[in-house]
This record gives C-alpha cells, structure tokens and sequence, in this order.
C-alpha cells in the first residue's frame, strides 16, 4: 500500500498551516499572495522527494502527526522570518514609463501560461466579440502581433517596483516579481475581465488576488480533470470557473465554496467518425498519485499487448511536459505497430482509437465525449 494519496491531504493541512502562521508577510498591498505561496510550496515538495520521503516513512509505522511536525519545521527553516523582513503597504502608482500599453485599456486580458495553451485558447477566444490581449509569458516569435481584435504580448518582469515585501521578495521571488508584473498591468489596463485556464498555477492566482481589490472579474476555464482535488486546485481565488458541463461543477464546488461554477461545455474539436480501432495508451507524469514504478508498469504494459497481439496498434501519446527518454522509446524500436502521436492534435488521436489506456490522465474523461473506451490502469491493486 502507498500513501500518496494520505500525503496529498497532509500536505495540503500543512502548507494551510505555514501560510497562517506568516498571514502578515503574505500581504502584497491590499491583497495576499498566501494562495500562490501555497502553490509554489506545493509544486516544491512533490518535486523534492517528500512524497517517496512520507510514503516510506509511513510504511515503517511512522504517524501522520510526526511527519506533518517534521515537514513543517523543514519549511520554517527554509523559508523563515529574517529580522529585516517587511510587508508595508508602499505603493509606486507612477505607471507612465508603460503608457504605450494604455491604447489596450478596457480590453478582455487572456493570461496564456505556454504555448500549447495558445491552441487552447483560440476556440474560446473565437467566440468573443470584444478586443482581447493575450498576456503571455514565454518567447513568442514577435514581441508584440496582433490579428484583428486579438493582440498578443510578451511578458517580462519590471525594474520598477510597484510593491513592497521583503520575505516574499527574498523566499518566493516568483512570486513576488508576478506581483509586481501584474500590478503594473491591471492598474494601467484597466481590463473588462482577466481570464485564465486550469487554475492550479501559482501565476494565476497572483493575477487573481492582484484583481480583486479593483473589483476585476477574473474567469478561469476548465482544461482538463485531476484524479485528485490536491491544494492547487482547492480554494481556488476566481470569481468564476466555467467548466465541460453540469457534473463537473459540484466537484469543483466541493473544495471551492467561494468561486461561482457555471456549465459551459468542451470547446474543442471532437472526432466526427471513428477511422482506426487502436489501443492509445495516455502518459501523465509520475508524480502526484504515480510513480516511476506505476509509471514502468503502464509502459510494459503497451509493450505487452504490441507484442502478444501484432495486428492491433498501439498508439502512445507522451505528456507535453513529460517526454520518454531516448533509452524507453528504444524498447518500441522494433515493434511496427506501435506509434508515437505526441504532436499531433488530440482529436485525430482519438478518431484512430477505440480504447485508451491511463492511469490518471484527464484524457479518460476526454475519452468519453470522443465515443473511445476508457481503461484505468490502477498498479495498487493485484
């Protein structure tokens, strides 16, 4: 038996804790970074061995109480108050250095995290009349291009410095300078709405808490179904979270009591005919309630059915931010009827795939709407 599931709640217990104790140097002028920190926190630990750290632990008898104790007083030193350390409410509102951002005031901002949320976005985008500025963090080919009422920007942090917080500008930089970024842009334009996608990134929440003291709508889209609700999807800082149908929202609603869920529906292409009937196995990577080994085991099993039925095909489609090694893609080498289709869009994947084949990927959610077979892999159970 693992505990990832166990740690997930401790976790989530324990970074509610830490952010508490240090409520007054969560403050960014008349808002609080307290969520983000939690996320940043959270994205930390489950990268830095504290779940295979707490699954061993609980293995050998240790109790959830001790490991929580220890896991804290790991964070307070790491993260801890200096003598120096200050969270005035100093306010630089001296934005004219950005006044050629101005001729943008009063748009829709769209906050696009990566490039693949650029395709996401384009369905939803379509469907509004109204001028929209895309914010985007990450090199584009342009600085700025804009087509019709749609203009996208590319981000960088500032020089200026438009707030103050001295442990958050030394702890969670990030954070901080996202902060800082954002006040600059929300104060000088003015947007109608901000919105955002998925919703569990630290980026977004500080956006988030740097538009509610102004009374900005922010609006966040589903993209996606965790198999788990872990801190970065509860308690979420949007007004309103637009989701893939009626379901959805009470799940949601569950761990998020203060945000308005409103069915709206999947906003992307679905396969019209079925035109292949292969098994596509949906990689995620190991992390959250997987692991090298579950990870292993759904890669032996693609292999196993390539090589104990030859006339079936075996489709693999990697995550986008989790890619195979070259030594794991050598181990399909030979087999002819096994195919990566990792670049190609998601819908022609499925017109080729009767069943699909994951352990927690919101692909099996996906799975439904594009008339495939969903098979859960769970490597817990015998």
């Amino acid at each position: 038996m693992d505990y990832y599931r166990e740690y997930l709640d401790t976790l989530d217990d324990i970074l509610f804790e830490f952010v508490s104790q240090k409520e007054r140097f969560m403050l960014l002028g008349k808002t609080s970074a307290n969520k983000a920190v939690k996320n940043t926190l959270w994205s930390k630990l489950i990268l830095d061995g504290t779940r295979e750290y707490y699954n061993k632990c609980r293995k050998q008898g240790v109790s959830v109480s001790e490991l929580k104790s220890e896991i804290l007083l790991l964070l307070s030193q790491k993260y801890g108050i200096a003598d120096d350390d200050t969270a005035k409410l100093i306010h630089n509102d001296d934005f004219t250095n950005y006044d050629f951002l101005r001729q943008y005031k009063g748009t829709i901002v769209v906050f696009c995290m990566n490039a693949r949320q650029i395709d996401l976005w384009i369905p939803i985008i379509s469907q509004n009349d109204s001028s929209v500025l895309m914010l985007c963090n990450f090199d584009t080919e342009k600085s700025i291009f804009a087509d019709g009422n749609f203009t996208v920007l590319e981000l960088s942090f500032l020089s200026d410095r438009y707030i103050h917080n001295s442990y958050l500008e030394r702890c969670f930089t990030a954070v901080f300078e996202y902060a800082n970024l954002f006040t600059m842009l929300i104060n000088v334009l003015k947007p109608q709405q901000v919105m955002v996608m998925e919703g569990c990134h630290f980026e977004t929440e500080i956006l988030a808490a740097v538009c509610r003291p102004q009374s900005i709508e922010t609006v966040c889209y589903q993209q996606g179904w965790p198999s788990v609700m872990h801190t970065r999807f509860r308690d979420m800082g949007y007004d309103r979270f637009i989701t893939w149908g009626e379901e959805f929202n009470e799940l949601w609603r569950r761990y998020n009591p203060a945000v308005k869920f409103e069915t709206g529906c999947y906003p992307y292409s679905i396969c019209k005919c079925k035109i292949g009937n292969a098994v596509t196995f949906f990689l995620q990577a190991p992390i959250i309630i997987s692991d090298d080994d579950y990870f292993d085991q759904l890669l032996q099993l693609a292999r196993y059915i390539a090589i104990q039925h030859s006339n079936v095909i075996v489709l693999i489609r990697e995550h986008p931010e989790y890619r195979l090694s070259t030594e794991q893609k050598l181990k399909f080498e030979q087999m002819n009827n096994v195919e990566f289709v990792s670049d190609i869009p998601l819908y022609e994947v499925f017109e080729r795939t009767l069943i699909s084949v994951s352990i927690f990927s919101s692909t099996i959610i996906e799975s439904l709407v594009h008339n495939s077979i969903p098979f859960v892999l769970d490597p817990t159970t015998d």
